[in-house]
C-alpha cells in the first residue's frame, strides 16, 4: 500500500490529533510500500524524529481549500499514492480533490470525538450551520471513515452517508506505566495523601462538580484526601468557587492545561481516577483519551454508566456508578481508598486491557486491515455499499417515521 498522512497538526503541537497523526506516522512507515507525511498549512511542525518518516511541508501562498489543492497535487505529481488518510475530516477533505486527478483511489479520514462537538455543535450562527453542513456533505464521500470510540462510532452510525470503520484508541504502554510520584507530587504538597484525579476539559458534561461534593463529603473520614483536576475550559472558574463554598479549596488542585510530556506523572500522582460523564443530548469531547491512559498506569477507574459504555469499561476494571447519584459515587470512593488490594486488582485488569487490545501497534494494524478490507471490495460491491449507507436514514429519522 502506498500511502499519504495528511495532518495540519505534528509535535511540538500537543492534542488528540498530534498525538494520532506522530504515533500513526511511526508504525504506519514500517508497514506500508511507500509512506508519507503531508503537513497542511504555512508553518506545519516537524515531528520530533523526523528519520521515521518522510514529512512534505506544504505551505500554500493562496489563501483557501482550492490553492492548497492545487498546490498539493502539483508537489505530489512525481508520486503514486494510492490511498490518502486524513488525520482529521477537515485535511481528508483534502484528499477527496485529488481523487479521479491523480493516482489517488481511495480516501479516508480519521474521526475524533471533538470534531463531533467543539465546532459543529458550540459555535454561533452561521459559522456553525456552515460547519454542520459541510461536514456532513463531505463524510458521505469517503471510501470510510476511521472511528476511535465506541462513543464515535455511535454517533457516525446516526449520520446519513457516513460509513465508520472501527480502529479504536491508541496508548504507548511504555510511556504510560505505573511509577512512583515524583516532582510535582512534592510541589502540590500530595506524597503522602489519598489523592483522586480527573482530566479533560472542563464543562459541565464531564460532572467535576459531582466529585467536588464528594470529596466534602467525604473530608471527615479522610482527612488526607485531596482532589487533583488536570485541564481547563469554561467551568474552571465557576468549579472553583464552589471549591470555596464547600470549604475545600485546600483539597481540590487545578492543574489547568497540562504540557504533553508531563501527563504520566500526573496519572501517577492518583489512587483512583474518576472519569464521570453525563446523559447530555450534545456530544462533547469526553477526554476517553485520558481514560485509557490512566488505565496503562494501573489506576483503578470510578465512572458512570454511560461512561463505561461509551470507552468499553466493565467492572473488572472499574466501580460503575449510576449517573446522578451522590451516594453511590461516595461509596464507590470509599470503597476502593478503604480495599487498596481491590484497587490494586482494577488497576492491573485495566492495564492488561491496554497491552493487549489498545497500544499504537495495533490501531495501526486495525488502520491497514480496515482500509485493505474496503480496498479489496468489488467496484460494483463498494459502489453498492456506498450508496445504501447514504440512503440510510438515521436513527432520529427512523425514530420521527415511526411516530
Amino acid at each position: 500500500m502506498r500511502l499519504l498522512l495528511l495532518t495540519r497538526e505534528l509535535p511540538p503541537r500537543s492534542g488528540p490529533v498530534a498525538t494520532w497523526s506522530f504515533e500513526m506516522a511511526r508504525r504506519l512507515a514500517r508497514r506500508c510500500d511507500d509512506f508519507a507525511v503531508l503537513g497542511i498549512g504555512a508553518g506545519a511542525p516537524q515531528p520530533e524524529h523526523p528519520a521515521a518518516f518522510e514529512t512534505i511541508a506544504l505551505r500554500a501562498s493562496s489563501p483557501g481549500l482550492a490553492g492548497v489543492a492545487a498546490r498539493g497535487l502539483a508537489a505530489l505529481s512525481a508520486r503514486r499514492f494510492d490511498v490518502v488518510l486524513g488525520a482529521d475530516w477537515v485535511s481528508g477533505a483534502l484528499g477527496l480533490a485529488w481523487r479521479g486527478r491523480s493516482s489517488v483511489r481511495q480516501v479516508f479520514a480519521a474521526v475524533h470525538d471533538a470534531e463531533l462537538d467543539r465546532h459543529a455543535l458550540r459555535a454561533a450562527r452561521p459559522i456553525g450551520g456552515v460547519y454542520r453542513k459541510s461536514r456532513q456533505l463531505v463524510f458521505g464521500r469517503f471510501d470510510g471513515l476511521l472511528t476511535l470510540s465506541p462513543r464515535s462510532q455511535t454517533l457516525l452510525d446516526d449520520m446519513p452517508g457516513a460509513r465508520p470503520l472501527a480502529i479504536g484508541r491508541g496508548c504507548d504502554p511504555d510511556r504510560f506505566r505505573p511509577l512512583p510520584r515524583g516532582a510535582l507530587a512534592r510541589e502540590h504538597g500530595l506524597l503522602d495523601r489519598r489523592v483522586l484525579a480527573s482530566s479533560g476539559p472542563l464543562v459541565p458534561e464531564r460532572c467535576i462538580d459531582k466529585v467536588l461534593f464528594a470529596v466534602s463529603a467525604l473530608g471527615v473520614r479522610y482527612p488526607d484526601l485531596c482532589y487533583v483536576v488536570a485541564g481547563d475550559g469554561p467551568e474552571r472558574h465557576r468549579l472553583e468557587l464552589l471549591a470555596e463554598r464547600l470549604r475545600i479549596p485546600h483539597k481540590v488542585r487545578f492543574l489547568g492545561a497540562v504540557p504533553d510530556a508531563a501527563w504520566p506523572e500526573v496519572f501517577n500522582l492518583c489512587d483512583v481516577f474518576v472519569h464521570l460523564t453525563s446523559g447530555s443530548a450534545r456530544p462533547v469531547d469526553m477526554g476517553g483519551a485520558a481514560l485509557i491512559e490512566a488505565q496503562a498506569c494501573a489506576k483503578p477507574l470510578v465512572v458512570t454508566a454511560q461512561a463505561a459504555a461509551e470507552e468499553g469499561v466493565d467492572e473488572q476494571m472499574a466501580a460503575i456508578v449510576p449517573e446522578d447519584d451522590s451516594t453511590a459515587l461516595a461509596e464507590a470512593l470509599s470503597g476502593l481508598l478503604d480495599d487498596p488490594a481491590r484497587a490494586r486488582r482494577l488497576g492491573e485488569h485495566g492495564r492488561q486491557r491496554v497491552l493487549v487490545g489498545a497500544t499504537w501497534d495495533l490501531a495501526a494494524e486495525r488502520l491497514l486491515g480496515a482500509i485493505t478490507r474496503v480496498a479489496r471490495r468489488p467496484r460494483d460491491e463498494h459502489a453498492r455499499a456506498t450508496e445504501a449507507v447514504r440512503q440510510r436514514p438515521s436513527r432520529a429519522g427512523a425514530a420521527l417515521v415511526q411516530r
